[in-house]
């Protein structure tokens, strides 16, 4: 680190950290933030995911056994990652072969067998990026959404960290190329992963190829032989050679037209080749190129009833890639239990898979051939169709919103009926369907905005808003609340754009995206004034007054909040209002507001109460607890924290249980507990990092240097202080980072480093200042000039000192005031001054003695003795009093 002049932050460069519903304190001069959020429940891991295999399977022989070698290798002493890809046209059942291989090596990795869809060729839905398919692997092994980075590369490294020693078997299924498939890849001896893609994979290192072409005519034969279920006669023969050949060996076709004639026993096969022949000129209508899966779907399709032909072709449009029997009613506007049967039917005549219970998804080719037929039906049928299926999935997501919102006002009140059974009566249940159904209602919203279902889009959106707080991922819910503020905008709904906005701030801010949650957030409020919407001005305000406070702007981050306060009680909303006091007491809190701190609080928690709110009850006790501290009361603070550590555990918040744990190590180390104190914010720290929290991570860094350097660990607290300010600098923290250059500049002084000290001092003092914040800038130069004072550079001692002490009595700080005005007596005590020395030292002990502080009064009496003997003093080395 360089020494010499400061080098200030230029105005404009900072970023502010806000979050949805925030509580924000201050814990040894640093901030940090607490989401208002409903409590994200225990993840369960699901490590055995695998469909199920097909009974007798047929065919493949050569692959199955290269993959059951590979295996072997891979659970052998060499223990190897075997990567094989299977690539192949559509129809040749690459799926199948990986799924069947893979239960019959499934004993050999034990820790899992995981399988996932990666949509390379999936009609109307985008291929998986990398991104969000290792958040689902995360989530799938147990991993909470909270805790997945953001980053692609730090989640690829979390899923390698978390594979590491385990002997899993991972299934990729239709993959696009490399650039999806190398992040998903694990690191890990002894496992083995097969990859399914309609392209070769050629870019792919490391892996083994295993190109999958037709079946060869014998065990195509063989294959619709077991199909169908009958004696083979000598005479059929020839007749099944000929069917196979016009089905072109693919495994899809041959599946599909034997599900059929298992439905007509007294058909012979000899009249269905004639038939089936006679629809080949269909086949061009796919575009995988064989045009026997084309005549085969039509003679499945014309074996249905009229009723299922109709219901067939409506789940053609529906956009996303799987479904259940409460959608397919709405869709098919038929009861439930009809939708079942249907269901069922078709997934018998192979014209669906259930990849899962109770859920069905047609194959690519299969639902894009019901698309092809649905599009000749009426407009006005397709149309209404539609619109009760997004009717339904806004209904639903609605209903589990309330049980997921804090803030839920929204009516769901309609006139329309909808076939589908209660809604989620718990938390659990609302958050178990939605969790299911996101893909399909993120495919819906995208949909809407693009047939002009304007009102439909922004309905939805607004209703997963809770939940995409929550569980993210951040990427995709910010690209959902653009199209909801985009189809607010275009169908003039002004108030719905603002609040898509809002709360595209909210995830932006979530994502570390700073200027762009600042700049949609002040769009946002704009709209609301203009129209007169005193709520959402309300909510806006608050999430402005959190940016200005971590900016260091105190008056503008204290009338923002009281400015929503006002809005909240005009309109009523009394867990807004309970909201804008705790925040409103964190800003006074952290400028030494500490009486009305403490009643902005107190006023909160009581309305938390009265509201049964306990989340609201667990944050404001954790404020009134850090006014308690700040006032010395260690006792009740830890009492405070205590009682709201209790509510979150109970509520399973993992984010509030580490502020309050961060919180106790602060206070452990005031007491001078610093083995307690280290264990608690290590603990802390463990939690952030687990949740991928950045924020809190940085700043329980800084505590722990803190608790470090008072028990003289100085190395370990350096350590920690620099990894603080590079995740601060990562974040755009330049508050936090301020705090912790100051906090580092004292460790270097203490070592004797004076020049590095006097460096990263000055560094922070430029921050401050360019933060306007007088009152820090000037704690800052008191530090400097105790360094100069310790490298006998009395006279700059002097100099910086008197600037000190100046800001100081500005800002009313009587204990800075104390400090300084003793450092500037041994300042001037050492430069001969003897007068102005005696003067400045005996200010110092009015103030120290109107403070109550022992410390400084004997100290501050040591130096006036020195002084009345006329001797060179011995004042304390350490800067215990003069260290603010």
């Amino acid at each position: 680190m360089s020494s010499g002049a400061p080098r200030p932050v230029p105005p404009g460069t900072q970023k502010a950290r806000a979050e949805h519903g925030a509580n924000v304190y201050q814990a040894a001069r640093d901030v940090h933030v607490t989401r208002y959020e409903t409590a994200a429940p225990t993840p369960v891991a699901a490590l055995h995911t695998l469909p199920r295999d097909i009974g007798g399977f047929t065919g493949r022989d050569d692959e199955l056994r290269k993959l059951v070698e590979s295996a072997a290798a891979a659970a052998g002493p060499a223990r190897v990652i075997a990567i094989h890809t299977l690539d192949g046209m559509p129809g040749v059942r690459k799926t199948a072969l990986a799924v069947h291989a893979a239960h019959l090596l499934a004993t050999e990795f034990p820790d899992g067998q995981l399988f996932i869809r990666l949509h390379a060729h999936t009609p109307g839905q985008r291929p998986v990026t990398a991104a969000a398919a290792l958040a689902t692997l995360l989530t799938g092994i147990g991993v909470p959404p909270q805790g997945i980075p953001d980053d692609l590369d730090a989640r690829a490294g979390l899923w390698r960290d978390r594979l590491a020693g385990r002997r899993m078997l991972l299934v990729l299924d239709d993959a696009t190329g490399q650039e999806q498939i190398e992040p998903l890849l694990p690191n890990s001896p002894a496992c083995l992963v097969i990859i399914t893609s309609r392209s070769r994979l050629v870019a792919l290192e490391g892996a083994q190829p295993l190109a999958l072409d037709i079946l060869p005519p014998a065990q195509a034969a063989s294959l619709f032989a077991r199909l169908i279920h009958r004696e083979i006669a000598d005479n059929e023969t020839a007749a099944i050679t000929e069917l196979v050949g016009l089905c072109g060996y693919l495994p899809l076709a041959i599946t599909l037209l034997a599900g059929r004639i298992n439905h007509h026993p007294t058909w012979a096969i000899s009249q269905l080749v004639a038939e089936f022949a006679d629809t080949q000129d269909k086949l061009a209508q796919f575009t995988a190129g064989d045009r026997a899966v084309a005549g085969a779907f039509d003679l499945s399709y014309r074996d249905l009833m009229s009723d299922r032909q109709r219901f067939f072709r409506c789940l053609g449009l529906h956009p996303g890639s799987d479904i259940d029997a409460q959608a397919a009613a709405a869709l098919g506007n038929i009861s439930l239990a009809e939708a079942r049967r249907h269901l069922d039917a078709l997934y018998i005549d192979h014209l669906l898979d259930e990849p899962s219970p109770g859920r069905y998804r047609a194959h690519d080719l299969i639902r894009a051939y019901a698309r092809r037929l649905v599009a000749e039906d009426p407009q006005e049928d397709r149309d209404q169709a539609v619109d009760r299926l997004m009717d339904h999935y806004r209904r639903m997501t609605e209903a589990c919103d309330r049980h997921l919102n804090r803030y839920w006002h929204r009516d769901t009140s309609s006139d329309q009926p909808l076939a589908t059974p209660p809604a989620p009566v718990n938390r659990g249940q609302a958050l178990a369907w939605i969790r299911t159904e996101q893909p399909n209602l993120a495919a819906c919203a995208h949909h809407a905005l693009a047939t002009s279902r304007l009102s439909a889009a922004v309905g939805l959106v607004q209703a997963m808003a809770a939940y995409l707080r929550q569980e993210g991922p951040w990427d995709q819910a910010i690209a959902l609340q653009q199209l909801a503020a985009t189809a607010a905008g275009q169908s003039g709904d002004h108030i719905g754009e603002a609040h898509a906005l809002r709360q595209q701030g909210i995830l932006c801010s979530l994502a570390g995206d700073y200027p762009a949650a600042l700049t949609t957030q002040r769009k946002a409020l704009d709209t609301f004034r203009r129209y007169g919407d005193r709520t959402g001005q309300a909510a806006v305000l608050y999430q402005l007054g959190i940016m200005d406070m971590l900016n260091g702007r105190a008056r503008d981050a204290a009338s923002r909040q009281r400015e929503a306060l006002s809005l909240y009680e005009e309109v009523g909303d009394a867990t807004g209002q309970a909201d804008a006091l705790n925040g409103l007491g964190t800003v006074q809190r952290q400028f030494d507001d500490i009486s009305d701190a403490s009643r902005s609080h107190s006023r909160a928690l009581a309305l938390y109460r009265g509201l049964g709110d306990r989340l609201g009850q667990a944050n404001a006790l954790h404020g009134l607890g850090a006014v308690q501290g700040h006032q010395g009361d260690i006792d009740a603070a830890v009492e405070s924290h205590q009682h709201a550590l209790s509510i979150y555990r109970d509520l399973g918040n993992r984010l509030g249980e580490a502020h309050v744990l961060r919180y106790l190590g602060v206070l452990q180390t005031r007491r001078e507990d610093y083995g307690a104190a280290v264990e608690t914010l290590q603990q802390a720290l463990a939690i952030y990092r687990g949740l991928g929290n950045r924020f809190g991570e940085a700043g329980t860094l800084h505590d722990l240097g803190f608790a470090l350097r008072r028990s003289g660990d100085h190395r370990p607290a350096m350590a920690a202080q620099r990894e603080c300010i590079g995740i601060r600098r990562d974040l755009g923290d330049a508050f936090g980072e301020a705090h912790s250059l100051r906090e580092l500049g004292r460790l270097h002084a203490l070592t004797q480093h004076y020049a590095m000290g006097l460096a990263t001092q000055y560094q922070a003092l430029g921050l401050y200042q360019s933060l306007n914040h007088t009152l820090l800038a000037a704690k800052t130069l008191h530090g400097i000039g105790i360094v100069h004072g310790e490298m006998d550079d009395h006279q700059a001692a002097l100099d910086t000192q008197r600037e000190a002490l100046a800001l100081l009595r500005a800002c009313g700080d009587r204990r800075g005031q104390a400090d300084a005005l003793y450092r500037l007596g041994i300042s001037l005590r050492l430069t001969g001054d003897h007068s102005a020395a005696r003067a400045s030292l005996r200010e110092a002990l009015t103030f120290y003695r109107g403070l109550g502080s022992d410390t400084g009064e004997a100290s501050t009496l040591a130096e006036l003795s020195a002084l009345a003997g006329g001797t060179d003093g011995t004042g304390p080395n350490e800067p215990l009093a003069g260290q603010p």
